[in-house]
């Protein structure tokens, strides 16, 4: 999906992702390796697994490219998740 949205969209300077649901950030990782114009919000209300994908997220090299937000999806706010997924 991602190469077809950069393929689409070749002046973009970057490309929103939401993970909704992160868990330990597999579907994060993938997208944020992709390519580096991809930034992603990764949604997690468990903190105790938001924290452990934040070490998997530094592991990966992709920390600068993914913000979590620790806190259930049901109740967020445009404040927290500013940036509409592309």
């Amino acid at each position: 999906v991602l190469t077809e949205w950069f393929e689409s969209h070749p002046d973009a300077k970057q490309c929103n992702v939401v993970d909704v649901g992160a868990g330990l950030g597999l579907l994060s990782c993938y997208a944020a390796k992709h390519d580096p114009r991809v930034r992603v919000n990764a949604i997690e209300s468990n903190t105790h697994i938001a924290d452990t994908s934040q070490l998997i997220y530094q592991d990966n090299g992709v920390a600068d490219q993914v913000k979590i937000i620790r806190r259930d999806a049901r109740h967020l706010t445009n404040k927290e998740v500013p940036q509409l997924a592309d």
